[in-house]
């Protein structure tokens, strides 16, 4: 899969069906996300990411795909030095009216942040917190984006500078909202 992802990247379809089945392995095999790391799949989704940024659905399932890989804590580690933050947020800034891409974007984050500080800093230096509101503003009605949003920040609030800042830039009345509007959802 990697290998036909390199050697065919300025195809979507490839790159779409390699971010797909890449998060599919990934998604309950530990073997499989430390395999795809090693093998140099973060690199390799980050780059079909980055080729192909205008695609929402290779944005989507590269979240997908990253989310999966992230629950690996040496993943976590790669994930923040190889720049993978930064391509999930600006995927978020350019989808920024997609459902779908909001929804994994965030769930990809908040797996990324968890229990590793360095990417914790580096998600809200990058305007990762901002982009988590707007994103819970924006999309009232959708549940998944309201809990995968409150998920990111929730693990981004563990950093007291983080905390302030998710209160100051009105986190906290975006949660408080998200409660209030989907208290019934399951």
């Amino acid at each position: 899969v990697i290998a036909a992802m390199r050697k065919h990247g300025d195809s979507v379809p490839v790159q779409e069906r390699g971010c797909e089945t890449l998060w599919s392995i990934s998604g309950t095999d530990e073997v499989n996300r430390v395999r795809i790391a090693e093998e140099g799949g973060i690199g390799v989704v980050i780059t079909a990411m980055e080729r192909h940024a205008d695609a929402e659905r290779i944005q989507e399932l590269g979240c997908r795909a990253l989310c999966n890989i992230a629950c690996n804590r040496s993943n976590k580690v790669a994930i923040g030095a190889e720049g993978c933050i930064s391509t999930v947020i600006a995927a978020l800034r350019k989808h920024s009216e997609s459902v779908p891409v909001q929804h994994h974007g965030c769930w990809a984050l908040q797996k990324i942040a968890l229990c590793n500080e360095n990417n914790r800093e580096l998600i809200a230096a990058q305007g990762g917190i901002e982009l988590v509101i707007a994103a819970m503003e924006k999309h009232a009605d959708a549940v998944g984006v309201q809990e995968r949003a409150c998920g990111v920040l929730l693990d981004l609030a563990v950093n007291n500078d983080n905390s302030e800042r998710i209160s100051a830039k009105g986190g906290i009345r975006a949660v408080v909202a998200a409660m209030r509007k989907h208290g019934e959802a399951q």
